[in-house]
């Protein structure tokens, strides 16, 4: 429906920025940012070139390593997640042809009146209310949708498995600021009870 095709999209436009400032959080300023002072205040004390390519070295190693750049696996779900956020940004664009998001947006931290929520909401759908095209957008966020959590989840997953291997405590710290109040973990409960409940259901019929 109208209504539920608007929900999805402004669950989109809170978690896809959500989610992609908490990545650059991580990598400009957790990883780059204090690598960079540690280099600074390293290369204050060297007394030869070969001190401090040594150190640059060590620099771009760190940086490349906790930026998730040396592991294919999470490069590669890394990758899957920002075109799944770049394929939502594009299709909202092209659906809305230019359209302002401003009022949309501000109804995801509900400053707008209740009314004026709803209107902004409606503005999403608002040039597409036939049924065959409401379907077709309803299709189209509902697969972006589950792609989108399921690279989330998929990350996550990995991001542990490194954690844990590796004893890197940086990715914890990822872990914990992409499944903030175990938001992912208790969808992939969910899912997980869904395909349970399904399985069971198919046995029994």
């Amino acid at each position: 429906s109208s209504s539920s095709s608007s929900s999805c999209c402004l669950c989109f436009l809170y978690l896809l920025p959500w989610t992609i400032q908490h990545l650059w959080d991580y990598t400009c300023i957790e990883v780059v940012e204090q690598n960079r002072c540690q280099l600074e205040a390293a290369l204050s004390k060297v007394t030869t070139v070969d001190e401090v390519l040594t150190l640059h070295t060590d620099f771009l190693d760190r940086c490349l390593k906790d930026c998730m750049l040396t592991t294919p696996e999470l490069l590669k779900i890394i990758h899957k997640l920002l075109t799944t956020c770049i394929m939502f940004t594009n299709y909202l664009h092209k659906f809305l042809r230019g359209k302002d998001l401003g009022e949309l947006a501000a109804t995801i931290s509900g400053k707008q009146p209740k009314k004026a929520r709803k209107k902004a909401a409606k503005a999403v759908t608002s040039e597409h209310s036939s049924p065959a095209q409401s379907s077709d957008m309803e299709g189209m966020l509902s697969s972006i949708s589950r792609n989108f959590v399921k690279y989330i989840l998929a990350l996550l997953s990995e991001l542990r498995k490194v954690s844990i291997d590796e004893f890197e405590r940086c990715m914890s710290s990822m872990v914990a600021r992409l499944d903030y109040n175990n938001f992912y973990s208790r969808q992939e409960e969910q899912m997980m009870h869904q395909s349970t409940a399904s399985l069971s259901s198919f046995s029994l019929g």
